[in-house]
């Protein structure tokens, strides 16, 4: 963990955000600090942040609305109208969608998606009884390896013989984890 610069306190964050209710911006003016670094000051002291509006803001993924947001932007919406083609665009998937472009997902990612893919890792989990087949830890967060790898060998991919079962630490280990993949004889 870093060490803060001497003048910034936890008891000085306190007066400055909760006593004189300035915002995150100005307590940043005042200290000469950035808005992000404000913001993970309060975090580290454990105080909490109060909820803001977002009038004029783009929204913010996560942000705390107060309850009275909350009520305009509920107040607002209602009584909307969609158009129906919009309506019907909002709702359409894969080819249907206006947005499709074909052949943009890559094969490795439709294989990996697939239902074939999620039975042979099944498969290779049961086979094994959910144990890491080098380090013997049961249960957790398991891969399912391809002992050849994947790229290398397309017929071999939804061999059960060609699996088996590791713990993510031990799987990090083997020579074909990510992009390390070496073809084997």
């Amino acid at each position: 963990m870093r060490k803060l610069p001497q003048n910034i306190t936890k008891q000085l964050l306190f007066d400055l955000y909760i006593t004189q209710k300035k915002s995150v911006k100005e307590v940043g003016e005042i200290l000469s600090k950035s808005l992000a670094q404000v913001s993970r000051y309060l975090k580290r002291f454990s105080i909490s942040t109060r909820p803001f509006s977002t009038t004029g803001l783009k929204t913010r993924l996560g942000a705390k609305l107060s309850e009275e947001t909350k009520a305009k932007i509920r107040a607002k919406a209602i009584g909307r109208k969609i158009p129906p083609e919009v309506r019907r665009r909002m709702g359409s998937k894969g080819y249907k969608n206006p947005g499709w472009i074909d052949g943009r997902t890559p094969t490795n990612k439709l294989i990996r998606n697939s239902v074939e893919y999620r039975l042979w890792r099944e498969a290779v989990f049961k086979r094994d009884n959910f144990t890491c087949q080098m380090c013997w830890k049961r249960g957790g967060y398991l891969h399912a390896d391809h002992i050849k790898p994947f790229a290398y060998y397309p017929e071999l991919r939804f061999a059960i013989d060609n699996g088996r079962t590791l713990c993510l630490c031990c799987h990090r280990k083997t020579d074909t984890y990510g992009f390390r993949g070496k073809r084997v004889n």
